[in-house]
């Protein structure tokens, strides 16, 4: 009789317990946020803001905006001057409808000094929690079979940066509803993510050497950066709102640094290795990493830096995010990145490629929809045309895992008969046919 499987791979030289101990702790800990953040999504969200009624102006006046809320990321900052809560303008006497948070689910307010007013609306804001929950799990099984089966910085850096934007997105619905332990996981795993953009193309395909005014710098100090970001979006953003505005710019600076930073290293890798099997895995990491991130550059997190709102809700931006572990998942099923060597059936292989890539359309697809707007069958031309682009096969590409390399066509051998014995007659002469 067999041994189970989970017994082979403890009993295997190759996996250190230690390492599947961590590993599993990791999943149980995100499984068990997800149930959490699930859960949470029962509760409406809500503006969180604070209000006061302003003898001079004759209106209500912001007083507080929580640093991660639907109104902070539409623009709403203290002083503004409310106009209208609900569709409806308020007076003195409307003083209970901020007793209750989950009340107000509509504010329109007007900046004192331009005049301009605009909206903050919750229910435009609601999270698609099936399609953050896909892309988590996705993000999750990319980083255990990196962090099992990998070896050296590499893996490792992989299963970090999967393992942090998993619980990321786990954790983003709680933030809207204002749950104190979503935010304070929030501003752990934010900068985490982001620094572990800047750290992979560091160590893949090869570890280098940071070098700053002749002394080198080992490249694990850049995940360690995100500690002190981390600490200031828990202090400035959870303990003291207040002082969210100060600290926000270098937040933001510190995005922008690492976003840039890993785009750089990502393209000058690939521009060095374009040739062969490495150049192949390099290419769908870096078009697959790319592609994920430059529409919440672009589109959320630049516009929110420069003219303090976003031009695309970060509910949609961020949906591109699910590239990311599948060019991970297509390269290692595939390509065998980072020689993940995974000895599994070729069928396997293939059927996973098939969920893989069933899932980017779906999600592709829910995204065109929210962009066209129409019922025209315009949002499926939109998708059908991305994975088109994307995962169209060139020639010269590596057989996929498990399949044998491509081999010159062999012509069959010509039949040769031996050469006939003297004084012995051919079988067809000895029995000739009747007729």
């Amino acid at each position: 009789m067999k041994p189970l499987f989970a017994t082979q791979i403890i009993q295997d030289r190759s996996f250190r317990p230690s390492r599947l101990h961590v590993v599993l702790a990791v999943v149980v800990a995100y499984f068990v946020l997800l149930g959490l953040a699930v859960t949470e999504t029962s509760r409406p969200s809500s503006l969180g803001i604070e209000a006061e009624w302003n003898e001079d102006r004759q209106a209500w006046v912001v007083t507080s905006v929580p640093a991660f809320s639907v109104a902070g990321d539409a623009g709403v900052k203290a002083g503004d001057i409310i106009r209208e809560v609900n569709g409806r303008p308020l007076s003195a006497s409307d003083a209970n409808i901020f007793q209750e948070p989950t009340s107000v689910q509509q504010i329109t307010v007007e900046d004192p000094q331009s005049g301009l007013q605009f909206a903050a609306d919750v229910t435009e804001r609601e999270v698609n929690i099936l399609a953050y929950v896909v892309i988590s799990v996705a993000s999750v099984l990319v980083g255990a079979v990196a962090a099992i089966w990998g070896r050296g910085p590499a893996p490792r850096a992989l299963a970090l940066l999967c393992f942090s934007g998993a619980i990321e997105l786990a954790t983003i619905p709680t933030v809207y509803r204002q749950a104190p332990w979503g935010m304070v996981i929030h501003s752990v795993t934010l900068p985490l993510t982001f620094a572990s953009i800047a750290y992979l193309p560091l160590v893949f395909p090869v570890q280098r050497r940071i070098r700053i005014g002749g002394r080198i710098i080992p490249v694990w100090i850049v995940p360690c950066t995100a500690a002190p970001t981390a600490a200031a979006l828990i202090i400035g953003g959870v303990l003291s709102p207040s002082w969210f505005p100060t600290i926000q710019p270098w937040v933001y600076a510190y995005y922008a640094a690492c976003l840039l930073g890993g785009s750089f290293a990502l393209l000058h890798n690939w521009w060095f290795r374009r040739q062969g099997r490495e150049g192949t895995q390099l290419r769908i990491v870096t078009l697959g990493s790319l592609l994920s991130l430059m529409p919440f550059i672009l589109f959320s997190m630049l516009p929110r830096m420069v003219l303090g709102r976003d031009l695309v809700r970060p509910e949609i931006s961020t949906l591109s995010l699910v590239l990311i572990p599948a060019s991970f998942a297509y390269a290692i099923l595939r390509y065998q990145i980072m020689d993940l060597r995974l000895y599994i059936r070729r069928g396997v292989v293939y059927s996973t490629l098939v969920a893989l890539i069933t899932g980017a359309y779906a999600l592709l697809l829910f995204a065109a929809t929210l962009f066209v707007k129409d019922q025209t069958g315009a949002s499926s031309i939109v998708a059908v045309a991305i994975m088109s682009a994307s995962l169209r096969p060139r020639r010269g590409s590596p057989a996929p895992c498990g399949a044998a390399p491509d081999r010159p066509a062999v012509r069959p051998a010509q039949l040769r008969l031996p050469p006939a014995t003297p004084g012995v007659q051919p079988a067809h002469e000895r029995h000739p046919r009747s007729g």
